[in-house]
C-alpha cells in the first residue's frame, strides 16, 4: 500500500502542477520555504498522529521528499489517492497546500475533477474545511483532504491522467488570521 500511495502521490503531483485556485509559473524553489505537514484539527482530537497514523506519514514522507511543493501565494490541491475507510467507503485523498503568506481557515471552494472530453467525478463540488475540522492552515503548511466517492467515481478517477485530467479550483473563499 505504501509503495503504491507513494507512486500514485508522485504521478499525479506531476499531474496536477496546474490545479491551483489561480495559474501562474512556480516560483524559484530556493526562495520558497520547506513545506510541512499538519494533523486536522479533528484527527488531532482523536488522537491520530504522524506516528500511529499511516496516512500521515505517508504523507510526511511526501512532504518530506518534495517540499517545495505548491505554488507561491496560492491554495494548491493535489489529487493523490484512493483510500478506503474501516467501514468501506471510499475517498480521494488530496493534499491542500497553503503558500499564501498568512494562515487561513474556514476555506471553502467548488472543485470540478475528471476526464477531459469524457466523464467528471465532479463538476463544482462545494468542499467547506470549517476551522472545526481542519484548524487553521499555516502558511507553507498542507493538509490531508479526503473527499467521498462512489465506485463509479473511483473507477474514473483511476483513468485520469496528465493527458486527460481536469481539475479547477472554483470560488475559493476563506477567512485570513493575522
Amino acid at each position: 500500500m505504501k509503495r503504491l500511495l507513494l507512486a500514485s502521490i508522485m504521478v499525479f503531483m506531476l499531474i496536477v502542477s496546474g490545479c491551483s485556485m489561480s495559474i501562474g509559473k512556480k516560483a524559484d524553489e530556493e526562495t520558497m520555504e520547506d513545506l510541512n505537514l499538519q494533523i486536522l484539527k479533528a484527527d488531532e482530537e482523536a488522537g491520530l498522529t504522524f506516528e500511529n497514523s499511516p496516512i500521515y506519514s505517508e504523507l510526511q514522507d511526501l512532504v518530506e521528499s518534495d517540499p517545495k511543493l505548491g505554488y507561491p501565494n496560492d491554495f494548491t490541491l493535489y489529487p493523490l489517492d484512493i483510500v478506503t475507510y474501516e467501514d468501506g467507503r471510499d475517498a480521494i485523498l488530496f493534499l491542500g497546500v497553503n503558500r499564501l503568506d498568512d494562515p487561513i481557515k474556514n476555506m471553502s471552494f467548488k472543485l470540478t475533477l475528471g476526464e477531459k472530453n469524457g466523464e467528471y467525478i465532479w463538476k463544482g463540488l462545494e468542499v467547506d474545511l470549517p476551522e472545526e475540522l481542519a484548524g487553521v492552515l499555516e502558511s507553507d503548511s498542507s493538509i490531508p483532504v479526503f473527499l467521498e466517492i462512489s465506485s463509479e467515481q473511483g473507477e474514473t478517477f483511476k483513468k485520469l491522467t496528465d493527458d486527460n485530467m481536469d481539475i479547477a479550483i472554483d470560488k475559493f473563499d476563506m477567512d485570513v488570521v493575522k
